[in-house]
Parts: C-alpha cells; sequence; structure tokens
C-alpha cells in the first residue's frame, strides 16, 4: 500500500517537473542557466580570494595594494557574512538549504550554524586578512571602512 502512494507521489512530481520544463520558452531556460553558472563561479571564487590571502607574501606589492587599498576585500566580506547567498528558506516548503557541492541541500534549522565549504573559504579569508602582518600593518582604519565594520 505504501510502496504504491510512494510510486504515485513520484509519478505526479515527474508529471509536475515536465509540465514546468515544457512551460518555459528557450529564452527563461538560456537565463536560468546563465544565471546558475554565475552563481557557481561566484562562490567558486571564495577560493581564489583564500587562496590570494593566504599566499600573501608571495604576492607582488601591487596585488597587495589592490586587495587592501583598491577592492579592500575586508569590507567586500562583510556583506557576505552578514547574508549569505548560500543559505536560503525554499519559499515553497519554508525548509532551510545551504550549497553543498553546488547543489541545493535541505538542512534542520538546528545545523545552519555548521560551516559548509564555500562559507570556511569566507572565514579563512578573513582570519588572514585580520592575522596577516602584510595586511595589519597596511590596513588604515577610517571612518568610513570603521563605520562599515562595526556598523
Amino acid at each position: 500500500m505504501k510502496v504504491q502512494t510512494k510510486k504515485k507521489l513520484d509519478l505526479a512530481r515527474v508529471k509536475e517537473i515536465a509540465d514546468e520544463i515544457s512551460a518555459k520558452s528557450q529564452m527563461e531556460e538560456l537565463d536560468n542557466h546563465f544565471a546558475d553558472i554565475e552563481f557557481r563561479i561566484c562562490t567558486s571564487s571564495m577560493s581564489i580570494c583564500r587562496l590570494l590571502c593566504e599566499n600573501i607574501q608571495a604576492l607582488p606589492l601591487s596585488i597587495v595594494n589592490r586587495i587592501i587599498d583598491v577592492h579592500d576585500f575586508l569590507i567586500l566580506l562583510v556583506p557576505l557574512i552578514e547574508n549569505p547567498p548560500w543559505t536560503r528558506r525554499n519559499p515553497s516548503s519554508g525548509s532551510w538549504e545551504k550549497i553543498i557541492d553546488h547543489e541545493w541541500v535541505q538542512i534542520k534549522p538546528v545545523d545552519l550554524l555548521k560551516v559548509t565549504k564555500v562559507e570556511g573559504q569566507l572565514w579563512l579569508c578573513l582570519y588572514h586578512l585580520v592575522a596577516k602582518s602584510e595586511f595589519s600593518s597596511r590596513y588604515e582604519l577610517n571612518s568610513f571602512r570603521y563605520t562599515a565594520l562595526y556598523g
């Protein structure tokens, strides 16, 4: 009895997905695909930022200057910590989801504070920005930066 009910639910879900796919135009599919690729690139770029900050002593002074003064990585990371784009609440089911290995995975509310790989990259980048002497000796905490970091 339970097997038949599950099969009916699976068939209903398959039909729902098929209807959803056939209702989309080619342009909508391309837009969705582009947004997915762009999001994957953005989340993957956190590992590049971490590697740059981790190996700052091997980088030329011009790159260090761009990281600290031009792009101000420390202030760039604040919005990612406050409103992480890799955590969302599913509007249809109301459950929490996180990006794990480039897939949205449903998680329990109690596990929201567990750090994923992408979040770990962010926190390691932040650690290197604050702890490395190459950054701390050059980073001037002016009023704009103070307001942005401490609110």
